[in-house]
């Protein structure tokens, strides 16, 4: 399992989890775990016999939930290079969501989650193609494109997970803000793209299951 030139990698030799932490200076990890059928679905409840019930991520322990969105995610892949940079999460409820997303994000590096609205993000980046939402999103990045589209793929819970300070996370409905969302995880398994990382302004993570 190697890295391209340039910081890419090739589709079939993806690693099985990718980590991204949302705190600045954002990171990045990944793992090349030999059993990794259905981790993520059992992290939440632990492995059979308990092996596994959170995440470890520089010593900090974090437990995985939904999104604050409460909704499948999407794929972010840059238009010229065809490869996979992100997930995509489309706010259903604009008027509601808007304003709690703006006051979680003022918490976090815009270089690892963001807020695109029509197509822009809110940073000033450019727009990208193919917006197939009407609504604005949440974007979480694991590598900088300045022209990249929504692939759809409705990716369902269980191949990602949000990773939250607290077990017990506010999300979408309950009390008047969402708790901050601190990282996330995925399987790269699903993802056919090869997968670009940044390495500029990233930091490596070390992150474990507890």
């Amino acid at each position: 399992m190697t890295e391209k030139t340039g910081e890419t990698i090739e589709d079939g030799v993806c690693p099985s989890l990718l980590a991204v932490s949302f705190r600045a200076p954002p990171g990045r990890w990944m793992t090349y775990v030999a059993d990794k059928s259905n981790i993520l679905r059992h992290i939440s409840g632990g492995l059979p016999g308990g092996a596994v019930t959170g995440i470890a991520v520089d010593g900090i322990r974090l437990y995985p939930e939904d999104s604050p969105l409460v909704v499948q995610p999407d794929l972010l892949v840059d238009f010229a290079r065809q490869t996979a940079v992100g997930l995509v999460f489309q706010m259903h409820h604009p008027a509601r969501e808007i304003p709690r997303a703006k006051r979680m994000l003022a918490h976090l590096d815009s270089r690892a989650i963001r807020m695109s609205e029509h197509g822009v993000a809110v940073d000033g980046r450019p727009p990208r193609r193919n917006v197939y939402y009407d609504n604005p999103s949440l974007e979480v990045l694991w590598a900088d494109s300045l022209d990249y589209e929504v692939v759809l793929g409705q990716y369902p819970n269980g191949m990602w997970e949000f990773l939250y300070d607290t077990s017990t996370p506010t999300l979408l409905d309950d009390g008047d803000d969402w708790s901050v969302p601190v990282g996330l995880i995925t399987s790269l398994d699903d993802i056919h793209y090869p997968i670009e990382m940044s390495r500029k302004g990233f930091r490596d993570l070390e992150v474990r299951f507890v």
